[in-house]
């Protein structure tokens, strides 16, 4: 059905395919049935569009691409251009590794961080767009360290680009979007943004002497911002067609709760506080295998 959608359309084709759900080393499981890995490839290949990307947040889909060589390497373009053509997979895991997610977050570490650099956490350039390399770098790296302590292990996002052109590929324009927060440049520390059902809806540690701007629907949220030791709140109301800025004097500031572990030795909580100041506690959260 797609490639006859695909010969229909006379311009340029681009064609997302994203999966969140089982798979294992042999391929996605698809209720009682498997799609092997080798199939998806094949599909993916034979589509007639200028861009084929697939973003699979699923147990073991490493093995997508480390049956084919996969390896980790540096951004792949580093100019700004769009003219783009070919194929790109990333994987939210490992071949041998489970794709894990938290209550905290509600779902998976990989999706939770990779929309977050779609909606302008990623664009680290400032130039108003996030790029396929910012996306994945960005996502990577976030569910890489929101991973490294949990009882499953760290889980490694993969990646495969076979793109050739001018420039990188460019998923999200900020400047085209409806409505954004600027989380303005004074502002430094761990940010995350809950609507107004209390989701979560990005989580980012914002740099100090760098605006970011996030893309979001209108509607009311709340900014919770720590930073050593301390933690700030500011409501924001988000409206269609406005970006609202955020700097530090719209906070409201508050010391951290004293809690001492039972049976811990204070100055080694001090000290494993001091060397995770940038890790985000949002109260208890269960992680688990999204295989």
């Amino acid at each position: 059905a797609l490639d006859a959608q695909l010969a229909q359309d006379t311009g340029r084709a681009e064609v997302i395919f994203y999966y969140s759900g089982h798979s294992d080393e042999d391929g996605l499981l698809l209720g009682e049935a498997r799609l092997p890995w080798g199939d998806l490839r094949t599909w993916m290949d034979g589509l007639d569009a200028k861009v084929r990307m697939a973003v699979l947040d699923s147990c073991a889909s490493g093995a997508l691409i480390r049956s084919k060589g996969g390896v980790f390497v540096a951004p792949f373009l580093v100019d700004e251009g769009t003219n783009v053509d070919g194929l790109a997979y990333i994987t939210s895991s490992s071949r041998d590794e489970v794709s894990q997610e938290a209550d905290r977050i509600g779902g998976s570490y990989f999706t939770h961080y990779f929309t977050t650099g779609l909606r302008g956490a990623a664009d680290m350039s400032g130039d108003s767009r996030v790029t396929l390399t910012e996306a994945y770098a960005f996502a990577r790296e976030e569910t890489l360290r929101r991973t490294e302590r949990t009882r499953f292990g760290p889980q490694h996002a993969n990646h495969e680009f076979d793109l050739s052109g001018s420039g990188d590929l460019v998923l999200t324009d900020l400047g085209s979007t409806d409505a954004s927060i600027v989380l303005e440049a004074d502002l430094t520390g761990r940010a995350a943004l809950r609507d107004s059902s209390g989701s979560l809806v990005a989580e980012l540690f914002k740099p100090e002497d760098h605006a970011v701007s996030l893309s979001l629907s209108h509607g009311d949220y709340q900014l919770t911002l720590t930073d050593e030791g301390r933690y700030a709140v500011a409501d924001i109301v988000v409206q269609t067609g406005v970006s609202t800025p955020v700097r530090m004097q719209d906070l409201t500031w508050y010391a951290g709760e004293e809690a001492v572990a039972r049976g811990a030795d204070v100055a080694v909580i001090r000290n494993a506080i001091r060397a995770t100041n940038d890790e985000y506690a949002a109260g208890p959260s269960v992680t688990t295998a999204a295989s």
